[in-house]
């Protein structure tokens, strides 16, 4: 799957699509943290190549449309392992605030998670 940005088309990897994800996330509260940045160079592996093209998906893409190809993309142990992945770096500073359980919720119904299931994941 390719996805436009001002300097062309990228690839979007599962990699892409969690950092993706995970700036989503950060920015839910309106505010991307040090905490947020220092998850997504986790995911990145500290390649700032990685993060540049994921902001430029994130920037130059609606957010629905995004998130439809990142679905389109990624297979079901994918879209578990990236909500999962999600619930971790929201927890990793404490409690989570509303707005990113919101949208946790919201990701994961997109992607044909239950609720039943998100819940299982929390115990992980």
């Amino acid at each position: 799957m390719t996805l436009s940005g001002t300097d062309g088309d990228f690839e979007l990897t599962p990699q892409k699509a969690l950092i993706i994800s995970l700036l989503y996330l950060g920015n839910s509260d309106g505010d991307i943290s040090q905490e947020d940045i220092s998850q997504i160079a986790a995911a990145a592996c500290d390649d700032a190549d990685v993060v540049d093209h994921a902001l430029e998906i994130a920037r130059s893409n609606d957010m629905p449309v995004v998130l439809k190809e990142i679905h389109k993309s990624l297979t079901p142990a994918q879209k578990r392992a990236t909500v999962v992945r999600m619930i971790k770096a929201a927890v990793s500073v404490g409690k989570p605030n509303r707005n990113q359980w919101a949208f946790i919720h919201t990701y994961s119904g997109i992607f044909g998670i239950s609720n039943e299931d998100l819940d299982d994941y929390l115990k992980l």
